[in-house]
């Protein structure tokens, strides 16, 4: 095969992976155009400001468990099969959105919806169990394009899931006239509804991947079964380079059968911690911990009041916004990625990607410092109705575009972790990258999330006239922007963000590129030429 010609991908296996994968991001971000408002419902807090604090501990409970848990499903992977993982952690994303939804209701609790969100964490071993499957099913020719449907399909999963929170939360008083309004159980559980339908795709996921998903070639060699009736088909089995290192003969007329299997179990950890895999799980951890910082704050971010720092969006409003910026983000890496790699490479891409977060938070700033000065009154969201409310869409419009250059970054980690460890070994890999990223994404939403309710605590409301005046008091200097006095501890979220972004700059420039030797296949055969010599 020519090193010019990319191997064609195995479609049929991808999809039934990357339907798996949509469910992970629908059931992650269904919650958060009505997370805010839900915790104000239930009466955990009757401040907005403090709403953070409450949000954070959501979204981190996930990620807790997960991180305990993720590592030890990639080696069970690695024994088994990918197709066990994946079913046991599309019924546990099932199982916990339907407890989230009832946890929920008019009589609901905050425990529960933390526990909810703990058990899905717990049973999610999807994320390394996918990646390690693509790996097996492509070649060095076709992963950078079967990589970039990753974040392809979680952006549309991240587009169609606040889409649906937006518009299914409250349907009994939205849509009276409907299905909803028949039934009072949807009164009294106001969230069920997007949370049923996030748990109806986790069971339509795990239905297809249990009759239909076949494990790749090289993951049941170590069964030593070679019928075609393991086998998938033709058009999923991995290139022929690929065979030739784990079961073509050393010597020229040598059956087959008489091959060694590549063995199934993983080498240990230590084996494969080597630096440019440390390398990559560092970049890949300060990268979650980025972007789940943003996913976090963003909720906050468009639907606090313009005294607590937001900009007074609705539920409705804010699904809309999150739902076209993630179809846009999709559209974005399916056409440009692939062009883009083969470009300029993994390295400089990752590193561009970093970059634009570092750019995000000023603009964020920017962005609450026009809407405010725009709003005549503190009465939220009258920014919408000015003349100058075009200027403020198109800066929110400039964050959504900035986070889409970041999501390259994704689709580049995965690559580096394939490229930095043999065949035998992704599922291990895998499970570390994900372990170390899911204790990231942990304490992102967490400290990010008090870290905003405690600058907005620092807000207060001043003289209405004055306008982006810096003025010095006994207690340090302040903005005053539109009436709302913004001293320097406001900003705190901010500067987090931002020292965080620059992290994951440094952590960028250290990755090193280039595949990795695969020592888990047979070693190299020897020419004639060889064995003369040594004679």
């Amino acid at each position: 095969m020519s090193s010019t010609t990319a191997t064609p991908l195995p479609w049929a296996q991808l999809s039934l992976l990357w339907l798996v994968q949509l469910a992970e991001p629908i059931t992650s971000t269904i919650i958060f155009p009505f997370i805010p408002q839900l915790i104000m419902e239930l009466g955990v807090t009757d401040d907005p400001a403090k709403t953070g604090y409450f949000v954070g501990w959501i979204e981190s409970l996930f990620f807790i468990t997960q991180a305990m848990c993720v590592l030890h499903w990639g080696r069970l992977g690695d024994r088994i099969g990918r197709r066990p993982i994946l079913i046991i952690g599309l019924s546990g994303l099932a199982l916990s959105q339907v407890c989230f939804g009832l946890a929920s209701g008019r009589h609901g609790s905050f425990i529960g919806l933390i526990l909810s969100r703990a058990v899905a964490g717990a049973l999610n071993g999807n994320a390394g169990a996918i990646k390690s499957a693509i790996a097996e099913l492509t070649d060095e020719t076709n992963a950078p394009q079967a990589f970039s449907f990753i974040n392809i399909v979680w952006n549309t999963g991240a587009a169609i899931g606040p889409f649906l929170g937006g518009m299914l939360a409250h349907p009994y008083e939205r849509f009276p006239n409907s299905v909803f309004g028949k039934f009072t159980f949807f009164q009294e559980y106001p969230y069920f509804a997007p949370c049923a339908a996030a748990a109806a795709l986790a069971v339509l996921g795990g239905t297809v991947t249990a009759l239909f998903f076949r494990e790749p070639v090289v993951a049941q060699k170590g069964f030593g079964s070679s019928s075609a009736k393991t086998d998938p088909p033709t058009e999923d089995r991995p290139a022929a380079q690929d065979l030739v290192t784990e079961t073509t003969p050393l010597l020229v007329g040598q059956s087959a059968e008489m091959t060694t299997p590549v063995s199934r179990q993983p080498p240990a950890v230590r084996d494969i911690l080597t630096p440019r895999l440390l390398a990559v799980i560092r970049a890949y951890g300060f990268l979650s911990m980025v972007d789940i910082s943003n996913m976090a704050l963003l909720p906050l971010f468009l639907s606090s009041p313009a005294r607590a720092g937001g900009l007074g969006l609705t539920p409705s409003v804010i699904g809309m916004c999150i739902g076209v910026g993630g179809a846009v983000n999709a559209v974005t890496q399916a056409i440009a990625y692939p062009r883009l790699h083969r470009r300029f490479g993994p390295k400089a891409i990752f590193i561009t990607g970093s970059l634009a977060f570092c750019v995000v938070w000023p603009l964020w700033i920017a962005t609450w410092c026009l809407a405010t000065t725009l709003t005549s009154t503190s009465v939220d969201g009258l920014w919408r109705s000015t003349p100058g409310a075009l200027w403020v869409w198109m800066m929110i419009a400039a964050i959504f575009l900035l986070t889409t250059v970041s999501e390259f970054c994704f689709a580049c980690a995965f690559m580096f972790i394939t490229d930095a460890v043999p065949r035998n070994a992704l599922g291990t890999a895998n499970g570390l990258a994900q372990t170390c990223t899911s204790i990231m994404r942990a304490i992102g939403p967490a400290l990010m999330t008090s870290l905003w309710s405690w600058s907005a605590g620092w807000l207060y409301e001043t003289d209405p006239g004055v306008h982006f005046a810096m003025q010095v008091f006994g207690n340090g200097p302040k903005f005053v922007v539109a009436g709302i006095a913004v001293p320097v501890q406001a900003l705190a979220v901010y500067l987090a963000m931002e020292t965080s972004s620059i992290g994951l700059v440094w952590t960028a420039t250290k990755l090193i590129e280039g595949k990795e030797p695969d020592r888990s296949s047979s070693p190299p055969k020897r020419s004639d030429r060889d064995l003369e010599v040594e004679v």
